[in-house]
């Protein structure tokens, strides 16, 4: 399972409008851009900037109904803040869950912020995502930043492959 996860970890160039990650190589991203490329083993300075969306990763290794139930919630719980339909994005995991994202530019200006997950922590702290069954809250982890698989790309512990859905 690791071994995956540990091929290698390298800092990739973006545009504003995202990363160029079309290489067959690329299984993983992470879900904000940093403002400064670290070497390899060299720790991330503490003036780093994040950039991107607000996320949220729901996981059950038991049932897919409950993380199905989870997802909606958060989803109704986006609507009921004035989210627009249409600025929630929506993955299934391709295993144990869902993914969902709210551009950056919904809520705050679209530029870079110091500690942003810790900030998208009390985000979710306030609208009561962690009292949701399913939603895992060590995501917000700041450093090189959390990775997650890319949408269509082929599991290897499963053969499944993430997915966009429609919310």
């Amino acid at each position: 399972k690791g071994a995956e996860r540990a091929l290698r970890w390298r800092a990739i160039e973006i545009e504003r409008e995202g990363p160029r990650l079309a290489s067959e190589d690329v299984m993983f991203a992470t879900v904000l851009a940093l403002s400064e490329k670290p070497d390899r083993g060299e720790a991330v300075s503490e003036n780093a900037k994040y950039w991107g969306p607000f996320f949220v990763d729901i996981d059950n290794d038991d049932s897919i109904a409950s993380a199905i139930k989870t997802a909606k919630a958060v989803i109704n719980k986006l609507l009921s803040l004035k989210v627009s339909e249409k600025s929630i994005s929506l993955w299934a995991s391709g295993k144990r869950g869902f993914h969902i994202t709210v551009p950056m530019g919904v809520y705050t200006e679209d530029t870079p912020v110091l500690k942003l997950p810790l900030i998208y922590r009390q985000m979710a702290i306030a609208m009561m995502l962690f009292d949701l069954a399913d939603v895992d809250a060590t995501v917000y982890s700041t450093g090189r930043g959390r990775m997650w698989r890319l949408e269509n790309k082929l599991r290897p512990d499963n053969n499944r492959y993430k997915v966009r859905l429609t919310v």
